[in-house]
């Protein structure tokens, strides 16, 4: 599947799939940086209610 990438206009790049973020590529420390994902439980883990 292809993956989009933007260069944004402090000079990092953006990556989407679709309309989901994924990160930002930070090319001054060479990183990716993820985008925070909703937090989820452990299979098996019973839900708060």
């Amino acid at each position: 599947e292809a993956v989009a990438a933007a260069q944004t206009e402090d000079g990092q790049w953006a990556l989407s799939f679709h309309a989901h973020q994924l990160g930002i590529i930070d090319t001054r420390r060479m990183t990716l940086v993820r985008c925070s994902a909703a937090p989820t439980n452990p299979l098996g883990a019973a839900a708060d209610s």
